[in-house]
Parts: structure tokens; sequence; C-alpha cells
């Protein structure tokens, strides 16, 4: 087992990698660097900007490991959880391998693809009625990941699937969490939806993030995206209440008209999906909500979700079992969205 792992984090407005070691204390972050990916407009972005991101952030000489673990976003691999009444546990590979064929929406042979089963079965040969989590992402996607790497030496321990590696994050952090826990990660194109109970999870990708929120922006204020994307960050709140918004800034004001906009929608999409799971896997009421990635530092939007879905809600701690070095404890507060990666 390795000792040292680098974590990659491939965000749309930057790389973020962090090292942690393991010693006798257990678990230690001891180097972190964020890269920017340069792009003044969304249509600018490119996999070229991203791999020149890639290199720098890998060549600082802040990170000494050469063993990588990188994770696929959730818009990046098709997800299928399905359940079977028995399951003989030696023929698990060529059950899942003939639903892989029937429910995988491209030719078998033109993607990469796995399955988890969910639940603790270790000591059970027979198991009455079985989750499984299927997993398939284009070939063409893996290669690319890869060949960010061939020429920066390093090696690559595995990859993951994002909205996975944060649910071992959640569980590596947030031991305590207990019922039915709804994890929200709002990143920049899409927001993960995960629902956590007992032993299994069930994820949905929602393809609304950041990018429309700067785009809500910018339609309000009649700017480019980039000056949109200044606006957002710097003003970035959603006021919440009932009333006119005494002493706000006309600024804050229509940043939160137009951000809560694009919550509302998204809302609305998350509600949908609770309502999916809760009839389709006879899951629980949703007891708390964890906010992970960049639009959980919106101002205001633990309170405008506990308004929305009247349950108590949290950003995510990372605090708890992992020891900082380097002064990196008051970095990893603020960025802890490429943390998940390497807890698996």
């Amino acid at each position: 087992m390795r000792n040292s792992f680098v974590g990659l984090d491939i965000g749309y407005d930057s790389i973020k990698v962090i090292e942690l070691k393991r010693d006798k204390a257990g678990l230690v972050a001891t180097n972190c660097v964020i890269e920017p990916i340069e792009y003044d407009d969304v249509k600018n972005y490119s996999e070229e900007k991203v791999a020149e991101a890639i290199a720098r952030a890998l060549k600082n000489p802040s990170i000494k490991g050469s063993s990588v673990v990188v994770s696929l976003s959730g818009q990046s691999v098709f997800t299928r959880f399905i359940k079977f009444p028995t399951l003989d546990r030696s023929k698990i590979d060529q059950i899942v391998q003939f639903e892989a064929q029937q429910q995988v929406p491209f030719p078998i042979d033109d993607v990469i693809w796995d399955y988890q089963l969910l639940g603790d079965w270790a000591t059970i040969d027979d198991i009455d009625e079985a989750s499984v989590a299927l997993v398939a992402s284009k070939k063409e996607v893996i290669t690319g990941l890869l060949e960010n790497f061939e020429s920066l030496k390093m090696d690559i321990e595995y990859i993951d699937i994002a909205p996975f590696a944060l649910c071992n994050c959640i569980k590596f952090n947030e031991p305590a969490l207990d019922g039915c826990t709804l994890v929200l990660d709002i990143g920049a194109k899409s927001t993960d939806m995960l629902v956590m109970e007992k032993d299994t999870v069930w994820l949905r990708n929602i393809p609304i993030g950041g990018i429309a929120m700067t785009q809500a922006v910018q339609k309000e204020f009649k700017v480019t995206f980039k000056e949109a994307e200044f606006l957002k960050k710097k003003y970035s709140v959603i006021l919440c209440g009932d009333g006119p918004m005494v002493g706000e800034s006309p600024e804050r004001l229509r940043i939160s008209r137009a951000l809560t906009a694009t919550m509302t929608r998204l809302l609305a999409e998350i509600s949908r999906s609770i309502g999916y799971y809760r009839s389709h896997s006879e899951g629980g009421r949703i007891k708390q909500i964890v906010l992970v990635g960049g639009g959980s530092n919106i101002e205001n939007i633990g309170t405008f979700l506990e308004h929305k879905f009247n349950v108590g809600v949290k950003k995510l701690d990372t605090m708890h079992n992992l020891e900082y070095r380097n002064g990196m404890a008051e970095f990893i507060a603020k960025k802890n969205t490429c943390l998940d990666v390497l807890l698996d």
C-alpha cells in the first residue's frame, strides 16, 4: 500500500491538487495547489487549456508524490442502480455483464464499465436481494483523461467516479451522520445529487450549476461572461425573508434575483428527483442536507434550502479525521472539493 497519494480534481475553472500521506497519526494533508484554467468565456473553454493547467499544477515543486488518484465527473459517466431479487454470488459478474449490455446506451465495446455491490455482504454467499451500482464511460473520455498525464511521469493509481468518491469522503469525515441524507455538490457545469441512506447511495446529475448562475447574472447586468463571473463572486448572495431588503446594495439585490431564479430551477429538479427516489427505491424522508462544491459558498444558500425543504443544512466538514500541516487547515476549510477523490 502506498504511503503518499496525489488527488487531482478537474474543475471547470481550476485544477485542484492535494497531497496526502499516511503515518502513525492517520491521514495527513501536506500540500495543496490550485491552478486556474485560463479562459475569458465559456465558449473558449478547451481540453488543451485543461491539460496545460494540469501540467502546471503537478509540476509545482510543493507536490512530491508520483501516484495520482483522479475522478470523472458525474456528467462524464452513465450510472444505473439495479436491484436483483436473488443473486448467486458466484454468478454476479456474468449477470451484471448481461445487464450492462442491456442498459448502457452505447455499444458495449465502446465503453469502459464496472460495478459495485451496495451494502455489506462480505460474509454472505447467497443474497436474497442485492443492489448494484453500474457505471460506464466512453473509452474516448478515459483515453483523453489519461493523455493529460503521459508526459508528466506520474502513475495513475486509479480513476474514481466523483459522486462515489464524495460519498466515501462524507463517510470518512462525517461518520455521525444518521438517517436519509441529501448531498448537493454544486459544481460549475452541473450539480451532483446524492441520497445516502444506510449502506446505499442513489445519485443523479442535474445539468444546472455555477455557469448557469453566471449566465443569469450576465443576462441581468448585460455584461460579458467574464464580467458576470466577477460580479457573481463579489456579490454572491441569495437574500431570504419577507418584505423589502433594507440596507442592501442594488448590486446584491440584482445578483440575488438572478441567482434565486437559477436556484429555483435547480430545486425543482431536486424535488422531482427526491420524489422519484422515494417512489422507486422505497427511500425515507430527507432528514438533512450536506453542501459541497463551489456553489456551496453562496451567501445564505443554506438558509434558502432550509426554507424550501424544512430540514437542517450544513457544509461538509473535512476537519474531523484529517491532520493538516504546512498551514493547510485554513485553506482546506475554504477549498474542500478536491479531498473526495482521495478518501476512497
